[in-house]
């Protein structure tokens, strides 16, 4: 036999079976996952603290470090900021720091960055999270105690850091933790699995020996069984027990039926058999009505022993349904003939016309079909009144009463029983089936059933019936809960969308507020210095002003580049109903920028390039005054300036698919991001030097200004580091790496360099004679000039070459941050590295570019060390106030005998 004819469950009813198992096991996952979801949090709280803690050590050893430098001078506080004071920190984060007197007085750093914190008291570092410029910041505070001079006090010292790191490495620990755990859960999962299937083992003697019985044996099971399951194996004897018991009473009715039916049958058969030897007329009708008597007596028998077996089967199914009280009274009158309808009287009391029975349908309206028919029968001549009553505690009286014979007294309990008949039946048809099937129907629905004789003469069957909870009632509660419900969750949340609202429009018109209003200046950030002749051009008549809206609306008729002042404007190649327009600011010659902007518009040939030529020192100085507005990308080639912008929190982070290509000293966060590799050289006039008696190093430079100072006296250039941001941190990088920088720098002044701002002046002076020398200049454009045939020539450093990575970034207050991110990606994709290292001439930096000025064909010749700028932290240290000033000052006094340091850059800067 096949296993799925040895068990009859439908595959519907088995797949939606619940195993034992599958819940053992579910209860057991539910209690590991939910023990190591404690566990996790446990771990992420521990990996926190772990982080904090390695990340504490750096942060106090830089407030300790920067504590170490803090000295007196000129009755009052001095510092110079350690180099390593900030480059120990991590390079991916913003870092703060501020120093202040015991009086309160800012000495150097961010004004407002102790706002809510209180002054130092101790040298032991304290720490505190808070945010800070829109970032969450971890801030150490430390304590330096001058004992001598009138700042006799604590001087506060304070080093923050953004927690993105902290966040990475705890995220890092946390899943190295969690990896151990998750694997000893999956483990324990495995094993709880074998031993619970090792657990249910006896439960498959219980099962063999139940396949391997015949069909008919109902025996109790004789294979042993585990404790745990001894009261189902009881409980499935017990149902076998009943099995057997109603088999037993099945068997009986099949018996009672051929017996009832046999009768019938064989008196039908002899009647027919006769009327085919008749041939009397008069006879041979009367037996054929005979046989119709017999014929309808069988079909009334076994249509009721059909309806006794439907309804017994419908009983044990079970199936309820919510029953109308007059819908069973109208289907049964619905099924009655036409001369019994005429004999119908229907009583409904109002209270029951919607009431309804919890039951089956068909087995209550066959229940009253039968006591209908037998009343119609027994009373021929008479009416027949059906009557539905409320009954106290829900209930409901269905009385069916007619003027027949009745019952007697001694017969009420006999008539209930299966093929019995009353006395006062005889020579009626009938099965003595249909008081057996009310009775049955009513047993199961919960009911009771009376037989009465009626007052005049007659038989009142009464069915008493539970009624089911009303229906539209049930609804309406469900409703009104439903309302309720809703009622309360738009009560709870209304106030809670309308303050979303109210934030999203205070943040929308915050953020419009930013982009369109200039920004105050950074307390505690450097004023940098302008330059003589850097004044700001505007477009004309105020067209920045007006937005991006108007710049394109004035563009239009414009034909070609139109320079106004410091600003140029390339109108779009391609015209379109969008109207594009990208504002670039920055130091890079208009001439440059210009083959950029051309071969930018290549590939966004809809779209309008501005450039506005700026300072380094003058554009950082416009960034944080907030005045521009228009522009949404920077490229200066001051990277210490840019990773400032960033770190202080003017920078819009941006994602690009091309950085990945840029090596990793050349990009800071996702805001900062180098494009170009342009080495610092050192520019000669070939007519006065050759390629073997040019000096090739710091050293060689300073011995022949030292030797030679008389005929190079007034014959060398190099940048002012007062004016030329670039200038300041190529100077400041030379302080770091060579010992020479500082007798250089006297030797420099000693011939009275040619100072300039920029690097087109150094080497108009070299063509054109006035100069034999030039230190420290970008080595793109002296090596275009030269590759052009004009009369200069550059030579490598042998000592070391500091390489420079011209930079940009994304203004968070740009006007179109979408274009400002289509120029960033397009100067780091290939087309825009391909320019760098052809027709812009500043040097690709992305490895494997094609072009005349590559990285690596730039370093191809004789050189020394290559000595990147690397974007980092560490540059902010040469922007403190203080280092700055006493910088640009020693400079000053070497180099041009003058002691006053650079404007912009004061001890100390009030909020």
């Amino acid at each position: 036999m096949k296993r799925s004819e040895q068990n009859p469950l439908p595959a519907f009813r088995r797949a939606e079976s619940l195993s034992i198992r599958g819940r053992v096991f579910s209860l057991a996952i539910s209690l590991l996952v939910g023990g190591g979801l404690a566990l996790l949090i446990f771990l992420e709280s521990y990996a926190t603290q772990a982080a904090d803690r390695a990340f504490d050590r750096l942060l106090a050893a830089s407030a300790l470090t920067i504590a170490g430098a803090v000295q007196t001078e000129d009755d009052g506080v001095a510092l110079e900021l350690p180099i390593a004071a900030l480059g120990m920190l991590s390079d991916s984060e913003r870092v703060f720091y501020s120093v202040r007197d015991a009086s309160g007085g800012l000495v150097t750093g961010y004004g407002d960055l102790e706002a809510t914190l209180a002054p130092a008291n101790s040298s032991v570092p304290v720490f505190a999270n808070m945010r800070y410029r829109g970032d969450e910041v971890r801030i150490a505070t430390v304590g330096r105690l001058l004992s001598t001079g009138p700042s006799i006090g604590w001087v506060t010292i304070r080093v923050a850091e953004t927690r993105g790191a902290r966040r990475q490495l705890a995220a890092e620990i946390f899943q190295r933790s969690a990896l151990p755990l998750l694997a000893i859960v999956v483990v324990a999962l495995g094993l709880l699995w074998f031993g619970i299937q090792r657990a249910f083992a006896p439960l498959s003697l219980i099962e063999q020996e139940l396949r391997s019985r015949a069909p008919g044996d109902l025996a109790p099971l004789k294979a042993p069984v585990p404790r745990e399951v001894l009261q189902l194996t009881e409980a499935l004897d017990s149902f076998m027990g009943r099995l057997r018991a109603v088999m037993a009473v099945l068997q009986n009715l099949v018996a009672d039926a051929a017996h009832q039916v046999r009768t019938p049958l064989a008196s039908l058969r002899a009647q027919a058999e006769v009327m085919t030897e008749e041939t009397d007329p008069v006879r041979l009708r009367e037996r054929a009505g005979r046989v119709l008597a017999n014929a309808s007596h069988v079909s009334l028998l076994i249509n009721q022993l059909l309806m006794d077996a439907t309804i017994t089967h419908r009983l044990d199914a079970q199936t309820r349904d919510a029953v109308g009280v007059s819908e069973i009274i109208n289907d049964t009158r619905r099924r009655i003939g036409m001369d019994g309808k005429r004999r119908l009287r229907i009583a409904i009391a109002p209270q029951v016309r919607r009431a309804r029975i919890r039951g089956d349908k068909v087995a209550l309206r066959e229940m009253l079909r039968n006591l209908v028919d037998n009343a119609l029968q027994y009373a021929p001549d008479g009416e027949v009144d059906i009557e539905a009553q409320a009954l106290p505690g829900g209930r409901v009286l269905l009385s069916v009463s007619d003027r027949g014979p009745g019952i007697q007294e001694d017969e009420k309990d006999t008539v209930l029983e299966r093929f019995q008949r009353g006395r006062s039946a005889q020579g009626l048809p009938g099965s003595g089936l249909g008081l057996a099937i009310v009775r049955n129907v009513v047993d199961a629905h919960g009911g009771s059933l009376s037989l009465r004789a009626r007052a005049g003469g007659g038989l009142v069957v009464s069915v008493m019936l539970p009624l089911a909870a009303p229906a539209a009632a049930g609804r309406a509660k469900t409703g009104v809960f439903a309302a309720l419900a809703l009622a309360i969750m738009v009560w709870t949340t209304l106030p809670q969308v309308v303050q979303a609202q109210a934030n999203t429009s205070t943040n929308t018109s915050t953020n419009a507020s930013t982009n369109t209003q200039a920004k105050p200046a950074t307390p505690g950030a450097p004023a940098v210095p302008t330059t003589a002749d850097g004044t700001l051009a505007t477009v004309p008549a105020g067209l920045a002003a007006r937005g991006p809206g108007a710049l394109s609306s004035e563009l239009s008729s414009v034909t070609g580049p139109t320079a106004a002042g410091h600003v140029t404007i390339y109108p779009a190649p391609q015209k379109n109903l969008l109207d594009r327009t990208v504002s670039v600011a920055g130091p890079t010659d208009t001439v440059v920028f210009t083959e950029i902007a051309r071969q930018f518009q290549r590939s966004w040939p809809d779209v309008t390039v501005v450039y506005r030529e700026l300072n380094g020192f003058e554009l950082y100085r416009e960034v944080i005054a907030g005045k521009l507005p228009s522009v949404d990308v920077l490229v200066s080639s001051s990277i210490d300036l840019q990773v400032r912008l960033a770190n202080d929190g003017y920078a819009l982070p941006h994602v690009s698919r091309h950085a990945e290509g840029v090596p990793a000293w050349a990009r800071w966060r996702t805001e900062v991001f180098g494009f170009t590799f342009e080495p610092i050289v050192i520019v000669y006039n070939p007519k006065r030097f050759t390629p073997d008696t040019v000096p090739h190093s710091r050293q060689a430079l300073l011995n022949l200004l030292e030797t030679q100072l008389p005929v190079l006296d007034n014959r060398v250039g190099s940048y002012d580091i007062a004016t030329s941001g670039l200038a300041y941190l190529l100077a400041s990088q030379d302080a770091v790496v060579s010992s020479n920088f500082w007798g250089l720098a006297n030797a420099l002044g000693r011939a009275h360099v040619h100072l300039h701002s920029t690097a087109a002046a150094i080497l108009d002076e070299i063509e054109s004679g006035e100069l034999d020398l030039a230190y420290n200049v970008l080595g793109s454009y002296a090596l275009a000039r030269e590759a052009a045939g004009r009369p200069i020539a550059v030579a490598m450093p042998q000592d070391y070459v500091a390489v420079l990575s011209r930079s940009a970034l994304i203004l968070r207050t740009a006007p179109t941050p979408e274009m400002g991110r289509a120029f960033v990606d397009w100067l780091l994709s290939p087309a825009g590295q391909e320019t760098m290292a052809g027709p812009a001439a500043l040097g690709s930096i992305v490895p494997g570019t094609s072009g005349r000025w590559t990285s690596e064909s730039l370093m191809a010749g004789p050189h020394g060390i290559v000595q990147p700028i690397v974007f980092g932290s560490a540059l902010l240290v040469g922007l403190d106030q203080q280092r700055h000033a006493r910088f640009v000052k020693n400079w000053r006094r070497l180099v041009t005998d003058s002691p006053e340091a650079s404007q912009g850059y004061p001890a100390k800067r009030a909020r």
